[in-house]
């Protein structure tokens, strides 16, 4: 038994690196949660609905083709992720591009990770509840 204990560590060990690695990635380089997380009327996240969709709290100042006035729920619950599975997810931050290969609405950047960028951002996104 103390051997397995051993042999598991690493393992685990990885999946929490990644996992730290894709909150980093969504908190700081992304900034997903600026568009993606609704504001309390404070101005402040709503921490208890982290990432699962919001109104857009700006627009621009002319009309622009096909621009969102909301971020959709990029958690595992949201419709998006349904839709797209984790292949399309995982195909959407490398390349910018949705499965049918067209890309995001404005105003979403167009982030192209490299896969240990992008698997570690759907580790993090899949650990949201």
């Amino acid at each position: 038994m103390f051997i397995l204990l051993f042999a598991v560590a690493p393992l685990v060990h990885a999946q929490d690196a990644k996992l730290d690695r894709g909150k980093y990635l969504v908190e700081n380089v992304g900034l997903c949660g600026d568009c993606h997380t609704p504001m309390l009327p404070t101005g402040q996240p709503d921490g208890s609905h982290v990432l699962r969709g919001a109104a857009l709290g700006f627009q621009p100042i002319h009309p622009i083709p096909k621009w969102n006035a909301a971020a959709p729920d990029i958690t595992p619950q949201g419709a998006l992720w349904k839709k797209w599975g984790e292949i399309g997810l995982l195909k959407f931050l490398q390349t910018a591009q949705d499965p049918h290969g067209h890309p995001a609405d404005p105003p979403m950047p167009a982030y192209k990770f490299n896969v240990q960028d992008a698997e570690a951002i759907l580790v993090y996104l899949k650990a949201l509840r």
